[in-house]
């Protein structure tokens, strides 16, 4: 095998991965917006003071605190924290701190991205330059 296609194999299973890392990512965020809903609810909080917090409308939020997923995310949850997925209120690591750091970056650089991408000097109303000035 000559050494680009070893390397463009190697390219390709990085991708691969990253994606299983983030399909994973989602997936584990996911129920763990579903059991803080969930926890909310049976700790006194209205479905309608829950729903902006969660970014959800009142009617999904109802929908996932009367599903049968309620019980199982209670659950599977300590699962989670047995592999180390961290809940909210445990403190960064440095690394962790610094990772959420990269990540905040990340996302405001793909906000610039996007809104300069859909500014009128982009498209051609003005000359603009790219977020980056360049």
């Amino acid at each position: 095998m000559n050494p680009e296609s070893r390397e463009e194999l190697q390219r390709q299973e990085r991708i691969r991965s990253r994606l299983a890392r983030a399909s994973f990512r989602l997936e584990m965020a996911e129920l763990e917006r579903i059991w803080a809903i969930v926890s909310a609810h049976r700790e006194g909080m209205s479905v309608r003071n829950i729903a902006p917090h969660a970014g959800l409308s009142p009617t999904r939020v109802h929908q996932l605190v009367t599903s049968p997923l309620a019980d199982c995310v209670e659950q599977a949850l300590p699962v989670l924290r047995e592999t180390g997925w961290p809940t909210p209120e445990d403190p960064l690591t440095g690394a962790e701190k610094q990772f959420a750091d990269r990540l905040t970056g990340e996302a405001e650089a793909l906000i610039s991205c996007a809104a300069w991408l859909a500014s009128p000097r982009r498209r051609g109303d003005g000359g603009g330059e790219s977020p980056a000035g360049h």
